[in-house]
């Protein structure tokens, strides 16, 4: 599995058909990779850039055309070259969110500590 950095509107190309809602370039991260295949995206997770000591990990995504091993591969690699990243740029400490309980067994399984929940968010 080979994971490179990727252009945003080439991402945006494929996350567009992937996904069920709407998502435009500027809301992706500055830093999205992507893991694949035989020369086909099979995954994307982007790794976004913050002020202090904490980046996140965000706009992870997979092709649900490919088999679920497949994709789990791709995660796996994904994290491991954002983790690399991170790591390489001095950041201190890596956030991610979600509510899927696989993905947060995932996450204790890599490290990953489970936070209690506060989030917040204000429409602009």
């Amino acid at each position: 599995m080979e994971v490179e950095l990727l252009s945003r509107p080439k991402v945006l190309l494929e996350l567009r058909k992937w996904v069920k809602f709407p998502v435009e370039e500027d809301e992706l991260p500055g830093h999205t990779y992507g893991a694949l295949e035989n020369g086909e995206l099979v995954a994307i997770a982007g790794l976004r850039l913050c002020e202090g000591p904490v980046c996140i990990l965000d706009s992870m995504a997979t092709n649900p055309e490919c088999p679920s091993e497949l994709r789990h591969q791709a995660i796996e690699a994904l994290v491991d070259r954002i983790l690399t990243e991170a790591k390489a740029f001095k950041y201190r400490g890596i956030r991610c969110e979600t509510k899927d309980a696989s993905i947060v067994q995932r996450a204790v399984a890599r490290g990953f500590t489970v936070l209690p929940e506060i989030s917040m968010v204000r429409a602009l």
